[in-house]
């Protein structure tokens, strides 16, 4: 706030009062991602449908790993919380190691299975993936909503899924862990347990793990998908189509570089505003993403190759130039020396003139390059004038 007043030469009261009538708030950052999966609608409708349908006589288990559960020591015995006063913790402490919590939550009733490991390969998925078959009553169809994580599709996890009829795995779409309602139960585990918690070793840990989990299983609370699931899919697309506009804006974007007529702003633009083409996907931009990223590697490989032709001329141009004016100088024209050598005379009258030009050059390309900073400064600015 004091930088934007300094550089606009209002005052500080009266920069927070216009940042607070636009809503401006530079100081906060909101994290986002979206999914490139070329079948996010499909996976995304799969998992949904089976929170808002579940199937009859079957259990729907929402599972997944958290590795790297660090049993954590701190150094000094902090105080509890207490009347007029907060708990108190170190900020360091001491690596016991780690552990992985399996774990899968039972989407209608709420309980939760878990099984821990030191390490979470393809083996140690199978062997939950048998303990869960054999907690669940033979009679039921399980169906399992897992990631992508390359464990769950190994070879030999596939083997043993052909031979129980009974599972049927429902992969969220890349980068869409939020689908997976097992990661709401693994924040709170990580706020109440493991993150509060000060273990001497890796033993321990595991046993407050357990003797949460033993209390969430008495009185088990259940996560429910209550979001209409085509909003949250237009609010997706929404995202979507705000990305790409920042991506093919003028100034912040990649427009100034391969023009708004570029084959993958032009896709873009039949994507966004093409009423009769089918609705835009996820799927569909990850192609556009994935061509403007090929777009980007291209122009940097051709600015690459320039910028050698470049320094290879500005090696050989003062040389050359030498030699064609001491040959129009000395051999045509021949323009007396006094004795001087052409050579040298061609050097002292250029080197003023190559002084100059270098300045000009250097001034151009800071002005080119920094064109979208005053751009910036321009917007910001204008933006501040009408309020004076």
């Amino acid at each position: 706030m004091r930088e934007m007043a300094a550089h606009t030469g209002l005052s500080k009261s009266t920069v927070q009062r216009l940042w607070a009538a636009h809503g401006i708030a530079p100081h906060r950052v909101r994290g986002f991602k979206l999914s490139n999966d070329l079948e996010f609608e499909e996976k995304y409708w799969d998992v949904v449908g089976l929170y808002l349908n579940p199937p009859q006589n079957a259990v729907v288990l929402c599972c997944d790993e958290k590795s790297q559960c660090q049993a954590l020591e701190r150094t000094q015995t902090g105080l509890p919380l207490g009347q007029g006063h907060i708990r108190t913790r170190t900020h360091d402490y001491y690596r016991h190691g780690t552990v992985t919590l399996f774990a899968a939550l039972d989407y209608l009733s709420g309980k939760v299975l878990a099984h821990t490991a030191n390490r979470h390969r393809h083996s140690e998925w199978l062997a939950f993936l048998k303990k869960i078959d054999a907690s669940v009553a033979a009679d039921k169809e399980i169906h399992i909503i897992c990631d992508n994580y390359a464990t769950h599709k190994h070879p030999r996890v596939k083997a043993w899924l052909a031979r129980k009829k009974r599972f049927h795995l429902h992969f969220t779409p890349t980068s869409a862990s939020w689908l997976n309602l097992v990661e709401r139960f693994f924040g709170e585990i990580t706020r109440k347990v493991i993150r509060l918690g000060s273990f001497q070793n890796v033993p321990q840990l595991v046993a407050d793990i357990f003797r949460f989990l033993e209390h969430h299983n008495l009185k088990p609370t259940r996560y429910q998908w209550t979001a209409d699931p085509q909003t949250v899919l237009d609010k997706i697309n929404r995202a979507w189509q705000a990305l790409l506009e920042e991506m093919y804006s003028p100034i912040y974007g990649t427009s100034h570089s391969s023009g708004p007529s570029s084959p993958s702003a032009e896709y873009a633009q039949t994507l966004l505003s093409s009423p009769a083409a089918p609705r835009r996907t996820t799927g569909a931009i990850s192609g556009v993403i994935a061509n403007s990223s090929f777009s980007r590697m291209a122009r940097h490989s051709r600015a690459l190759q320039a910028d050698r032709y470049r320094h290879r001329m500005g090696l050989l141009r003062p040389f050359l130039t030498m030699v064609v004016l001491t040959v129009v100088f000395g051999k045509i024209a021949a323009l007396p020396s006094n004795g001087i050598p052409y050579p040298i005379l061609v050097v002292a009258a250029t080197l003023p003139w190559q002084f100059f030009s270098n300045s000009l050059a250097e001034a151009s390309n800071s002005l080119a390059g920094n064109a979208h900073v005053i751009s910036k400064s321009i917007s910001r600015v204008s933006f501040f004038q009408p309020a004076l």
